[in-house]
């Protein structure tokens, strides 16, 4: 049995987390057994997680020698139950689990979800020294694996998902837009962190472009985050305020997906984020940036446009395409995007590592 520690920060709604699940989901249980250290207690899938025997440990620290003091003595006293660690995000933190799992003779795993975002010198030499105390290195895109690593040589592991959860299904489309009022409605949909890097007063300004052209037409935003009172006071300004819709993330995401007509993503910066995956799953025809991986079009639902052009041009572009939706269950699979797939070349990873051969 190998045993592998996930390190994540919070189990919120959002696209990493969708990654741990399905892997603990899917992974031969008989042969790994995968377990998760949190550095918040903001845990949404705590039911998941006890569904599928996950034990799950949490470690804070408000300061870095009491970070250092704590990760060093869990691993000290949890290292005869762990054979790899698999750090899934970039912190200052996170030099100090590696080297203490290191230090205790447990391998280790750097992650790299994104592919921007450098938050300044702290960050930077967080990298430099992540490197250092890794093992094996992961990414879910050549420009995140670039952006984390450089030049060193690193695994690309594809965001995967389970493609059936996200089939459209036109019956309940039509009782969630009857429930939410949208019916006949063009809907515009969004689903991401309230945040930066997600670029919502970008996506606002497109929708005013597009109910230029379409009157009839509602952005459905769904998420949280930091930025969340922010964003509902831009909407409040909005002079479309009226046609906009912010819901709260829910476990199933494929009720808010079917709803959808087309789905906008005019983010600043992403690794291969997962909710492009599952909109392209459920048959969306789908538009990003050009600061997003190419590699995110795992299908031909998903179109790139500049974020120089303006929100005009964006709205042209998003309401010249056909919108009616595509089975691309056979495009996913060939792209090895289903979680069956990829889960076995994370498993042969994990053998490989703990046999000296990563």
């Amino acid at each position: 049995m190998i045993k592998v520690l996930h390190i994540w920060g919070a189990m919120n709604r959002g696209g990493v987390e969708s990654v741990l699940i399905n892997v603990f989901s899917e992974i031969d249980k008989e042969k790994y057994e995968c377990s998760l250290l949190l550095s918040s207690v903001t845990n949404l899938y705590q039911k998941e997680l006890f569904d599928l025997n996950i034990s799950t440990h949490y470690i804070a620290g408000n300061n870095f020698r009491e970070i250092n003091k704590e990760y060093l003595l869990f691993f000290k006293k949890n290292k005869e139950s762990i054979d790899i660690v698999h750090i899934h995000y970039m912190h200052p933190k996170c030099f100090y689990i590696a080297r203490a799992a290191k230090r205790n003779g447990i391998k280790t795993i750097i992650h790299s979800h994104l592919q921007g975002n450098d938050h300044g010198i702290k960050y930077a030499v967080c990298k430099f020294l992540l490197r250092i105390f890794t093992d094996v290195r992961i990414a879910c895109s050549k420009a995140a694996g670039e952006y984390m690593f450089g030049k060193q040589k690193f695994i690309q592991y594809n965001n995967s998902i389970n493609i059936d959860k996200f089939i459209y299904d036109e019956d309940k489309a039509k009782l969630s837009r009857e429930k939410y009022s949208l019916k006949d409605k063009f809907v515009v949909g969004h689903i991401g962190r309230f945040c930066w890097q997600k670029n919502h007063e970008k996506l606002l300004e497109i929708f005013c472009e597009i109910r230029k052209i379409k009157e009839h037409a509602v952005l459905l935003m769904i998420g949280w985050g930091e930025w969340e009172e922010k964003i509902k006071d831009m909407v409040r300004k909005s002079a479309n305020n009226e046609d906009i819709l912010m819901l709260p993330p829910q476990k199933e995401v494929t009720a808010y997906f079917n709803m959808m007509d087309v789905f906008v993503l005019p983010s600043h910066i992403e690794g291969l984020p997962m909710v492009l995956v599952e909109a392209q799953a459920n048959g969306l025809k789908c538009y990003t940036s050009t600061t997003v991986s190419e590699q995110a079009a795992i299908t031909d639902r998903l179109d790139f446009i500049d974020l120089g052009l303006s929100s005009e041009k964006w709205a042209e572009q998003i309401c010249s395409k056909d919108f009616s939706r595509k089975d691309v269950t056979d495009q996913i699979i060939a792209k090895k995007f289903d979680n069956k797939t990829s889960v076995k070349e994370l498993e042969k990873i994990y053998t490989q590592l703990v046999k000296g051969k990563g």
